[in-house]
């Protein structure tokens, strides 16, 4: 099992208050389905965001960047589904920025990063929090076809968990039910 340096414990609470932040706004705008969309929405762009920047860590190795990438299109193409779900059920997608910019300026550190621990720590507990607002959406969502489609995204961050937990050496499945927590 790979330790974690102290700079990655402070990365993974970073990207863990960060992906917080990125769906607060949206949250705080309305109630409802639409609201829950429009969180995961920015933090489903913020995750590309850091995603595309990791890629780019010289830290990692090509495999890991190669994986970053492929992660960082799979975010890109939750936003868009989740994005014509909400168009769907009558709402439109926050703001065309990808990410707010505190999530920019925190991802954007990434590149520099020269510990592997520390990107890829910052990347566990970036989906650990964003599996956590899936899991709490799930709470809140009221349709059935939006229960599936926010299922499925979930399913897939819970794969980007379980790889990012592997490269860090350790269970890359500790539990049979990921909550985030």
């Amino acid at each position: 099992m790979t330790a974690t340096t102290r700079r990655g414990a402070l990365a993974a609470a970073g990207a863990a208050a960060l992906a917080l932040r990125a769906g607060d706004a949206a949250a705080r705008a309305s109630n409802g389905d639409r609201a829950v969309l429009g969180r995961l929405i920015v933090v489903e762009r913020s995750a590309a965001v850091a995603y595309e920047q990791a890629a780019g860590a010289a830290s990692l190795s090509s495999r890991e960047r190669a994986v970053a990438r492929d992660f960082g299109a799979q975010e890109r193409e939750h936003v868009a589904v989740l994005g014509r779900a909400l168009q769907g059920i009558g709402g439109r997608p926050p703001s065309a920025d990808p990410a707010p910019a505190d999530v920019r300026v925190g991802a954007k550190a990434l590149a520099e990063v020269r510990e592997r621990a520390d990107v890829l720590g910052f990347l566990l507990g970036f989906e650990l929090e964003t599996v956590r607002l899936y899991y709490e959406a799930h709470q809140r969502l009221g349709r059935g076809a939006l229960l599936r489609t926010t299922g499925a995204i979930m399913g897939n961050e819970g794969q980007h968990l379980a790889v990012v937990r592997r490269a860090l050496g350790r269970d890359p499945i500790p539990t049979a039910f990921e909550t985030g927590r």
